[in-house]
């Protein structure tokens, strides 16, 4: 079968070359794949690259250029030029087992795997961080997919990452590609397109198979390695959540309150004072994209729960209160939620000395009665 490898890129032409090479080399077919170059608007000499690999390629290399920023659309076009009756995609900072390309293709032997993956493992710039713990690799694009090698499958709420999948290019057509709400744009860290589509994918019924010898090595930047980047990209998974349960209908009420949780030290709190920034991080992205979205300008009980919450934020009180607190500066994101709270505090007022709200205060009360006593 015809396999077509997509590599979205960014202004890496430094990292693009050796990742074009991993999959040149591929011990497959030559005709029997093609090469896919995607680039996503990019200023360095990332096209030269790719027209020089691609006059003496064998397999075919083929660039195509995308204006629209961001991942997902990058990806979308990659699988609208793809011929291939299978599409694989690969980032352009990896390196590939030799037998990567033959291990991801296997699974699609079976006609009921419309998609695979496989394992991603690190290729550290110098010695891990000792800070660094298995808490936050997935951060960093490793996975060894432990639950999907016990069951030779992924199910869910497990999936493939977008370093290392396939699909039917069928099944795509069926359920329709990547969501450009999401996915990285820029230099924004957004997410979970891939765990979106999947989702798609796996409410047909279709199986998404684990290639354990399908292996992909991410090459880990230096600049990842510094803690500010981990505080900035779980603030960004905050956000990325919160637009998969917008998107999907979830109960955000009761997910803001759980991510109360995280916002406040607990009692007895064993976690690091680096792994509770991180987490406040996450929740403070999390409720952040809530209230940004104008999604709970529309649910008056949403917006008294946000009241309280946001209070806290405003008054600083989410800030860890250790040595690691000031690496954090005031972002414009920060102030931009710093005017949400007052307009959502000029909504909260207007409907509380509203006439409507006067004469549902009887009503509101019995439900309060009837919610407590249920508990």
């Amino acid at each position: 079968m015809m396999v077509s490898v997509v590599i979205c890129t960014f202004n890496r032409a430094d990292l693009l070359e050796g990742s074009i090479a991993a999959i040149q080399r591929q011990d497959f077919p030559a005709d029997q794949f093609e090469i896919i170059i995607v680039d996503n608007n990019s200023q360095d000499a990332t096209k030269s690259i790719v027209d020089n690999i691609a006059s003496t390629s064998r397999p075919d290399v083929r660039y195509v250029f995308e204006s629209r920023q961001g991942l997902s659309y990058a990806r979308n076009t990659g699988i609208r030029q793809a011929t291939g009756e299978i599409i694989a995609f690969v980032d352009d900072d990896i390196d590939a087992e030799r037998d990567w390309l033959r291990s991801i293709v296997t699974p699609f032997t079976d006609p009921n795997v419309v998609a695979a993956g496989g394992p991603i493992r690190p290729i550290w710039p110098f010695k891990r961080p000792d800070w660094l713990t298995e808490r936050w690799q997935g951060f960093y694009t490793i996975n060894e997919y432990d639950h999907a090698q016990e069951l030779g499958e992924f199910r869910p709420p497990h999936y493939p990452w977008g370093a290392n999948m396939a699909f039917r290019k069928d099944i795509i057509c069926r359920v329709g590609m990547f969501s450009t709400d999401l996915g990285r744009i820029g230099n924004s860290l957004l997410s979970c397109e891939e765990k979106d589509l999947f989702r798609k994918i796996h409410a047909t019924g279709g199986k998404v198979a684990f290639s354990p010898d399908a292996i992909i090595h991410h090459k880990i930047p230096a600049e990842r390695t510094q803690k500010h980047w981990l505080y900035r990209r779980t603030f960004w998974q905050g956000r990325s959540d919160a637009v998969i349960d917008i998107t999907t209908g979830q109960n955000l009420y009761r997910n803001i309150q759980q991510k109360l949780s995280l916002l406040f030290p607990q009692l007895g709190d064993q976690l690091s004072p680096f792994d509770r920034k991180c987490l406040q991080r996450y929740a403070f992205g999390y409720i952040y994209h809530a209230l940004y979205s104008g999604i709970l300008e529309r649910e008056f009980q949403r917006q008294r729960t946000l009241k309280v919450v946001l209070a806290h934020l405003r008054d600083g009180s989410v800030s860890a209160h250790n040595e690691e607190a000031a690496e954090i500066p005031l972002t414009e994101e920060i102030k931009c939620l710093k005017e949400k709270i007052q307009e959502q505090e000029s909504l909260i007022l207007a409907l509380q000395t509203s006439l409507s709200w006067k004469l549902t205060k009887p009503l509101r009360k019995l439900t309060s009665l009837i919610g407590f006593k249920g508990k």
